[in-house]
């Protein structure tokens, strides 16, 4: 036994209820742990494994708050080569807590001769369920310091043991405290791990969590809102150390491959049909049973296992097949350590080798360009999204509608409705006068916030210029009117403003267009309708939904007929007037003019003077023997004014002659005044 002098240490620290640090024992930063203690019930957990000359302190420290018999289980996050003698220091004294460590750990030391049970934390789903049934959840971390390192996670407690994942070399007294402490955490993992790619995946996993306090190897303490710090710095941060990572390939052939292939083979038969799948593998190392799920092979390990699957799909499918997997194969290989397939190695990665010296030569090319691209970047997002909300604005809907719209025509998708939502808050003004605009503004925020919440994968929220959304629905599995109904009753539902709202909306759909027009007016009369249909909600009361059915006693404006047989200028007029709340119609011929004009009254007919099969003159003419449009005002249009055009018209009774190009605000002021007066009289 060693002097009282070398027992001197002091009572273990409870840093939280039942979780414990200890003091006066060695610690350094190449592979040992200053342990910490979880009590649970009748249980001890030792995270980390001391020094051999620490034993007897550690001992006498447990024994100082708990029965050192019931230390069930001791976390050996890395092996280090102290770690046999450790354990027969254990064995010796009559313990024979469960060592629980990973398998990768065994790569790197021989513990075949620990006395102890062994628990890999591989073949127990990463956790570690007490008799309490509380849960301790293990994240792998390699090279932090180790291949094998691993850190764990007690959900009750919501403490963090995070081993060498945060340490520094640095021995600060009040870590939580100190300011350099982050920057000396961050650049301990730059030099100790081969690239930012290995701790982005551990961070969302620890995000995830959200534990309360962290624990380092060398019991630096930190808290909540300093770890949180150190989370968001972490996740910011891009590097490669090209110096590490030579023995990374040993390590990854201990994963569970079998579950990563049945993931796999689920995407198949999403992709091609159960059926297809089972006849691909049919006569093949791969078997797979009725329902779609992996046999395992007892003479094929698990690595095999895992080049085998994909050396069959490529002899009996080819790359086609590969290719649906090959996102998924490389977010294996990127997150959570995986071997890339030797398939992929010879044949996808040897097209990637061949374009390297082209890559190499465009490498100082875009370093040139590349303050350049993020600036336009930042010009670009200010321009395409708003400041309040983040969310893409007006602009960025016309071109994104644009490119969806074209992309339907050229592929004969045009069956594929496009519906936009336009959605108004009801009485923002009023919460802006009774609060303040800041409310007003947290109350547009909260709606972004409750849409993107509800859409339906595929679909974006897209901010309008006056204080509401756009919902652009793309798929349309559901009815829009249901989609809108939604919309109102998760909006009137919400508890997340500063009072109960209600909102009104319109929608319009792409297929009450022609898709003979020119994709810009589309574009353009789209979201003219949208606006048109929304002003009219607010005019019909609160909580209303305007939409095609919707019945409207007449057109705000007037109701007009446009005659040309250029596609560009009819085009141009109507979405001009359809800007304006005017109700358009439109022919291309004269005969096609006459037979509308004969069914529907019209305010306003507007004729070029030499369409086909029936001139603008003629056509008045016609106009003049019926009951209906007799009195509606004629304008005709014409690239050659002169006296004999304007006589002949003048006797017809036609109102204006105009010379194109014509002045549009010449004409709408002739039209607008035109239905003013008629309206007054009738």
């Amino acid at each position: 036994m060693p002097t009282n002098q070398a027992l001197i240490l002091k009572k273990p620290q409870m840093i939280k209820k039942d979780v414990y640090i200890f003091h006066g024992m060695n610690v350094t930063f190449e592979g040992f742990s200053l342990p910490t203690l979880l009590i649970d019930h009748d249980e001890l957990i030792l995270f980390g494994v001391p020094l051999a000359q620490d034993f007897f302190k550690i001992i006498t420290a447990i024994s100082s708050i708990a029965a050192i018999d019931k230390l069930k289980y001791i976390v050996a996050f890395d092996t280090n080569p102290q770690f046999l003698s450790v354990m027969n220091l254990f064995a010796n004294a009559s313990l024979m807590p469960t060592i629980v460590t990973s398998k990768a750990n065994t790569l790197f030391q021989d513990i075949s001769l620990v006395k102890q049970p062994l628990y890999f934390i591989e073949d127990h789903q990463y956790q570690l369920v007490l008799s309490t049934g509380k849960l301790v959840r293990f994240i792998e971390t390699p090279f932090m310091p180790k291949p094998g390192s691993f850190i764990a996670f007690d959900h009750f407690t919501k403490a963090l043991f995070s081993n060498y994942l945060f340490e520094t070399k640095e021995r600060y007294t009040e870590s939580v405290n100190n300011p350099k402490w982050i920057e000396d955490a961050i650049q301990t993992l730059q030099v100790t791990i081969p690239s930012s790619d290995f701790i982005h995946p551990i961070i969302e996993k620890i995000r995830n969590l959200k534990p309360e306090v962290c624990i380092t190897t060398s019991n630096k303490i930190v808290f909540k809102s300093r770890l949180e710090a150190l989370l968001i710095e972490l996740d910011r941060i891009e590097f490669t150390n090209s110096n590490i990572g030579s023995i990374s390939r040993k390590i990854n052939r201990f994963h569970d491959y079998s579950s990563a292939i049945q993931d796999l083979i689920n995407l198949l038969i999403e992709t091609y049909t159960l059926n297809k799948v089972q006849a691909v593998f049919e006569e093949s190392v791969i078997k797979i049973d009725e329902a779609g799920k992996l046999i395992k092979s007892s003479s094929m390990t698990e690595f095999d296992l895992w080049n085998g699957f994909f050396n069959v799909l490529y002899a009996k499918q080819g790359l086609s097949w590969i290719a649906v997997l090959e996102n998924k194969v490389h977010g294996l290989v990127r997150d959570k350590g995986y071997e890339m397939p030797s398939l992929f190695s010879s044949s996808i990665i040897e097209s990637e080798r061949k374009n390297a010296e082209i890559a190499l030569e465009k490498l100082n090319l875009e370093k040139k360009i590349s303050q350049l691209e993020s600036q336009l970047d930042r010009t670009v997002d200010r321009l395409m999204k708003d400041p309040l909300t983040r969310a893409y604005n007006e602009l960025f809907l016309s071109e994104y509608l644009k490119d969806e719209i074209q992309i339907r025509i050229q592929e004969g998708f045009i069956s594929k409705d496009i519906a936009l939502i336009y959605i108004n808050i009801d009485n923002i003004l009023r919460l802006n006068a009774k609060y303040s605009k800041e409310v007003g503004d947290e109350t547009i925020q909260n709606l972004g916030y409750l849409l993107n919440q509800i859409k339906k994968e595929g679909d974006i929220i897209f901010k309008r210029s006056a204080p509401g959304f756009i919902y652009y629905a793309n798929k349309q599995d559901e009815l829009v009117i249901n989609i809108a109904q939604r919309i109102q009753n998760a909006i009137r539902e919400s508890d997340t403003f500063v009072e109960k709202i209600t909102a009104s909306l319109s929608i319009v759909k792409l297929s009450e267009f022609s898709t003979s027009d020119p994709v810009v007016s589309i574009v353009q009369q789209m979201m003219s309708l949208g606006e048109n249909r929304i002003k009219l909600g607010a005019i019909k009361g609160t909580n209303v939904i305007v939409d095609a059915q919707t019945k409207i006693d007449k057109p705000i404006n007037g109701k007009i007929l446009i005659v040309d047989d250029e596609q560009i200028n009819l085009s141009l007029l109507k979405s001009l007037f359809f800007n304006l709340n005017f109700e358009i119609v439109t022919a291309k011929d004269g005969i096609e003019a006459l037979e509308i004009i004969k069914d529907s009254a019209f305010d306003c007919i507007i004729c070029e003077r030499n369409v086909p099969k029936l001139d603008g003159i003629s056509l008045k003419l016609a106009i003049n023997d019926l009951t209906i449009n007799a009195k509606a005002m004629f304008v005709l249009l014409t690239y050659n004014k002169n006296k004999d055009i304007v006589l002949r018209a003048n006797q017809l009774g036609v109102d204006y002659v105009l010379q194109k190009p014509i002045l549009f605000e010449e004409l709408l002021g002739f039209i607008q005044r035109f239905i003013k007066l008629r309206r007054s009289i009738q």
